[in-house]
């Protein structure tokens, strides 16, 4: 999940995975967690992984020098160590866009990238229907893929359990991200 933490729908998302028996990754923005770090916490406490997903958000971010992305990422950082007290080393560029400064600072700096390899399009589709088949129609049983899904939107929140039991009822098996890397998640 990106762009959260959101104060409405996060809880709701994260009551729908306790429901489930479903851990996933959220990608904070830096200056959001800001305001909401109870949320932090609470994703946390419910066994979920936070990542950083830059503290500003800006599109054009990963063509920033090394040191302004290093910056950047690394306030993000601190605001997620200050809520939960680890400090992250996943992280995810904004709009997934990437560069080769991108990767010279994770060339010196510890974190990991974490892409996607299905974009759910939850930020345009138009009602619940649209979404639960964008994502259905293109999961592969055994393709190890990794869903993008934000949870700073209500339709994600109203979608998700029809989404899950949609996943389920395929014959798709939802892991945990521990079980999907191998890499550590916090310093």
């Amino acid at each position: 999940f990106d762009d959260g933490p959101d104060p409405v729908n996060t809880p709701r998302i994260l009551d729908t995975l306790d429901q489930h028996g479903i851990k996933a990754i959220f990608f904070v923005i830096g200056k959001t967690a800001e305001s909401f770090p109870s949320v932090l916490r609470e994703i946390d406490a419910r066994g979920h992984t936070i990542g950083n997903h830059s503290y500003s958000h800006r599109y054009l971010l990963p063509f920033y020098r090394v040191r302004s992305l290093l910056k950047d990422f690394n306030r993000s950082a601190t605001v997620i160590e200050q809520a939960i007290g680890k400090r992250p080393l996943l992280i995810r560029p904004p709009f997934g866009v990437t560069s080769p400064r991108y990767y010279g600072m994770l060339l010196r700096k510890k974190f990991t990238s974490i892409g996607w390899s299905l974009r759910s399009l939850d930020t345009v589709a138009s009602n619940r229907a649209d979404l639960i088949q964008r994502v259905t129609k293109k999961l592969r049983p055994g393709a190890g893929q990794i869903l993008l899904l934000h949870d700073n939107r209500a339709l994600t929140a109203d979608a998700l359990p029809e989404l899950i039991a949609r996943i389920t009822e395929s014959g798709i098996n939802i892991v945990t991200p521990a079980e999907a890397l191998t890499v550590p998640f916090y310093e």
